[in-house]
């Protein structure tokens, strides 16, 4: 969904409506009326004309999320509309005419729904002009800040609010089967469990709080008498102070922090680069851990 507003918001329809129906949330007998609206007397209960989103999206961008769970029946005449950009109201006789941008999503398997005969290909050809195919949130821990900076924009713009250290590290260390929209849940809890302008670990979901295990690091005597820490990377860059017992997510990644920072001599950008962050990320980082060279 973040992405269709995306899309919308930076095209020539940005001024117009964006509307959002997801398919898999209706019933079948509802679905028809819902997209295309209806006439009054219709069937029962429907005392007056109701416009449908297609209609309401005029001028602007309809984005159907899971597009592929339309009965197929309704395929039809959506692809009717799209190709005429025409169609008729349930229990209507006048055709009505529509400029609609569509967005669709799927977490399917297009080629497997259409060999299945549960998606109609002509339908996939007309609305599989450009595909974005996107990789679930967890494997995507680089995007988890500028996400959550941007949903706790949405959620909180009268009361500005940030995420603690440890709120931000417990976030890129879940799984996040629900991908965006578990996150978003997750943040809006968190809002309204805050008592102040910070999120702290605590205000977190319990399966999202849980501390990440992780090993400790150990420490290698190599022949001579010298040491070597244990607990690299596979290009064995990566080494942690023989010293740590981290109590705390937020001194885990204190400790790698400044880890980074004496493998690159302090050099901010490489060391940005090592731990996978922005480097304003890690200015910020250096700030709330009051990291500096010269102490």
């Amino acid at each position: 969904e973040l992405v269709a507003h995306a899309i919308h918001r930076l095209s020539n329809r940005a001024d117009s409506s964006f509307v959002d129906l997801n398919c898999a949330a209706f019933q079948e007998s509802l679905l028809e009326s819902e997209l295309f609206g209806y006439e009054a007397g219709a069937f029962s209960g429907a005392k007056g004309r109701k416009l449908g989103l297609i209609e309401l999206a005029d001028g602007g961008t309809l984005f159907l999320d899971e597009v592929t769970e339309l009965p197929t029946q309704l395929q039809a005449k959506l692809l009717r509309a799209i190709e005429t950009r025409t169609f008729y109201r349930v229990g209507g006789v006048r055709k009505v005419e529509v400029n609609v941008r569509i967005v669709a999503a799927t977490n399917r398997n297009l080629d497997t729904v259409v060999a299945d005969g549960t998606f109609r290909s002509d339908l996939l050809y007309r609305i599989n002009g450009f595909q974005i195919s996107l990789t679930p949130l967890r494997e995507r821990p680089e995007d988890i800040e500028p996400l959550a900076q941007h949903l706790l924009h949405q959620l909180s713009a009268a009361r500005p609010i940030e995420l603690s250290p440890e709120a931000l590290q417990a976030l890129r260390a879940y799984g996040w089967p629900g991908n965006v929209r578990q996150l978003r849940n997750c943040l809006e809890r968190a809002v309204l469990l805050s008592n102040d302008d910070r999120i702290t670990v605590h205000d977190l979901p319990p399966e999202v709080a849980r501390p990440t295990i992780m090993p400790a690091p150990v420490m290698l005597a190599q022949q001579g008498g010298s040491n070597a820490s244990a607990g690299s990377d596979s290009a064995g860059q990566n080494s942690y102070p023989s010293t740590a017992s981290p109590a705390s997510l937020r001194e885990v990644e204190r400790q790698q922090i400044l880890a980074a920072l004496e493998q690159t001599n302090w050099h901010r950008a490489r060391t940005a680069e090592i731990l996978g962050i922005s480097p304003s990320t890690l200015y910020r980082r250096l700030r709330d851990y009051d990291l500096d060279r010269r102490n």
